[in-house]
């Protein structure tokens, strides 16, 4: 007869003696002897004999072992009555049972065992509920798709889990046990609530054993906890973690705060730094900078860019972070010190443009360029020899855009001669000008448009401005048209001859002056023609500016309009051919002016002529 033969007789028998003989062969040293008498003692539920298996548990090998497991639930009941009455070996292994378990809610057990006269007994409990708790507080938030439990079940065993621990925290009074205390807070955001209560309620162990725990754990989740806590609504909860963020220092802390911004992916670091108007840590983390990696260095840096810090103190976090080893991490730290428009410390700019990588050089003169820094001409100068092209050509164009502006701010202040001569020295380093005096052209304000039409001719830019300059006949202001012929008479031009000839009909007399002159600057006698009827113009300035024009294009019958003009009844149609006069050489002037100055019924007239003449004879003089 076999033993499973016999012992299955000896349970059907189901008689004291036979059950005697089943727990009997517990004690067996034959594994299989083990086996077959645990299996039979756990299909009949004799209570004798379940505790017997429960006191004899740790002599099983692991098969036994997981047979037993496999039926906690009608053990339950004999597991109570084992670590409520039974021998400590019993009680032990009942709390190993209920370890080996995967139901969360057995732990309660455990709980109960912290209350144990047997410090053997307390610490094994304690020791189950912490390696529980480690086991769940290791799974990832995303489980691997073959997990049995998946995401969900872990999240609600974490929760769980948490809950048990906080029942344990009931009695720490009574057992004092640290590692439940750091096992809650590596259970992460599920154990927060509960590590709140404690801290304010009225547990007093618990709540200072806390705090000194928080103060010295370096874990990730302590590290959440504790900036979960500097979030608090409570203000003595939120007093708490801002204290210790702002106490804690060394490189083991900052260590941890690196890591728990590397734990965050960039949707979740942006969303939590966007809720911190003080980053109480950084002061601590900016100590030991140069002894964490680059990736730690471009995080921390995210978190102060996503923060709502104040611009000057994120201005201040972000230059701690210039001599990151990162090429991308200084670079971003010239952009968040441009965004800020704080004025940088002058080593942290100098240091950038010094940089041996040229996106930081770029970055440091982007950021000089931005804020117009007042030193930039001498920050951005000795970078016209820099090794990078890219950042030698920006700097000039940068340095002549300054250049520029300098020129045509002081424009109206420069002597013709003066004027000439600079102009001239920024066009030949500045290869943008004539798109900055197209910028200039299309100001809203005609004073600017003005200044710049003059410049534009003052540098010989007339060429490549001519499409722009031919839109400005139709400027609004009269002034802009009326500069704006004389520029465009220096284009020569097909398009701008007709331009001019279309200027012609301007409703502004000045305007239609200036085009009659601007043909004059041509200088070519086929358009002298298009003059013609303006030698009969009601206007004093058109006519004396056709008969000037006609005379230099060689058509002499412009003397008769000339000698009409001088003997005019208007006073000003007498002003205009007394000017014409000094304008061209016209034979018999001297005396045809002095005949003015002596006959002429008008002062103004006679003291205009007095004027010509001594233009006259000095231009003889000096000839």
């Amino acid at each position: 007869m076999g033993i499973e033969t016999t012992f299955r007789a000896l349970a059907d028998n189901g008689s004291t003696a036979a059950i005697q003989a089943l727990v009997e062969a517990l004690s067996e040293p034959y594994a299989e002897i083990q086996d077959a008498a645990v299996a039979l003692l756990l299909s009949r539920e004799v209570r004798r004999g379940l505790a017997q298996v429960i006191e004899r548990f740790h002599t099983f090998d692991t098969k036994t072992q997981a047979r037993v497991e496999k039926e906690i639930g009608l053990l339950m009941p004999i597991l109570r009555e084992a670590l409520g009455a039974g021998p400590g070996q019993s009680r032990i292994n009942s709390l190993d049972i209920v370890a080996r378990s995967r139901e969360v809610a057995h732990l309660e057990l455990a709980v109960n065992a912290l209350r144990d006269a047997s410090e053997a007994v307390r610490e094994h409990a304690t020791t189950i509920l912490v390696g529980a708790a480690a086991q769940l507080a290791r799974r990832t938030s995303r489980p691997a798709p073959d997990d049995a439990g998946g995401r969900d079940y872990f999240d609600a065993s974490r929760e769980k889990m948490a809950a048990v621990l906080a029942d344990a925290l009931a009695t720490y009074a009574t057992h004092g046990e640290k590692r439940i205390l750091h096992a809650l807070i590596e259970l992460g955001i599920e154990g927060h609530s509960f590590i709140v209560n404690v801290l304010l309620g009225t547990n007093h162990a618990a709540r200072e054993d806390f705090v000194a725990v928080l103060q010295n754990s370096s874990s990730i989740p302590a590290i959440d906890l504790l900036m979960q806590l500097a979030l608090e609504r409570n203000e003595r909860a939120k007093r708490l973690g801002e204290d210790m963020l702002s106490s804690r220092r060394g490189l083991i802390f900052v260590r941890a705060v690196s890591d728990w911004l590397l734990s965050l992916d960039e949707r979740e670091l942006d969303a939590r730094a966007s809720r911190y108007a003080r980053i109480l840590w950084l002061p601590a983390v900016l100590e030991h900078i140069w002894e964490l990696e680059p990736r730690h260095h471009s995080h921390i840096l995210r978190f102060i860019e996503q923060s709502r810090m104040q611009p000057a103190e994120k201005a201040a976090g972000a230059a701690g972070l210039i001599g990151s080893p990162a090429p991308d991490v200084r670079v971003r730290v010239m952009r968040v010190l441009a965004q800020m428009g704080s004025v940088p410390p002058g080593e942290v700019v100098a240091r950038a443009l010094a940089d041996p990588e040229e996106t930081v050089v770029s970055a440091a003169v982007d950021l000089i360029v931005s804020m117009n820094l007042p030193d930039k001409a001498r920050l951005l100068t000795p970078l016209l020899s820099s090794t990078f092209e890219l950042v030698r050509r920006r700097v000039s164009l940068e340095l002549s855009r300054d250049n520029f502006e300098r020129y045509i701010h002081s424009f109206d202040k420069l002597d013709s001669r003066t004027r000439e001569l600079a102009g001239k020295a920024i066009a030949k380093i500045d290869p943008e000008m004539a798109e900055r005096l197209a910028d200039e052209l299309q100001s809203l304000d005609p004073e600017r448009r003005v200044k710049a039409l003059r410049i534009a001719e003052t540098v010989s830019k007339e060429k490549e401005l001519e499409p722009i300059l031919i839109e400005l006949l139709n400027d609004p202001s009269r002034k802009v048209r009326a500069t704006v012929v004389r520029t465009i008479g220096l284009l020569g031009s097909l398009d701008a001859i007709r331009a001019l000839i279309k200027a012609l009909s301007d409703p502004d007399r000045r305007t239609r002056a200036n085009t009659i002159e601007a043909f004059e600057d041509i200088g070519n006698p086929k358009l002298a023609a298009i003059l013609m009827p303006f030698l009969a113009d009601l206007d004093n300035r058109i006519r004396a500016n056709a008969v000037k024009a006609l005379w230099n294009l060689g058509h002499p019958e412009a003397k008769q309009v000339l000698d009409e003009m001088l003997v005019d009844s208007e006073e000003l149609m007498r002003l205009s051919a007394v000017w014409t006069m000094g304008e061209i050489e016209y034979p018999g002037a001297t005396q045809a002016l002095e005949k003015v100055m002596a006959q002429d019924s008008s002062a103004t007239v006679r003291q205009k002529a007095k004027d010509v003449l001594k233009k006259l004879a000095a231009e003889g003089a000096r000839g």
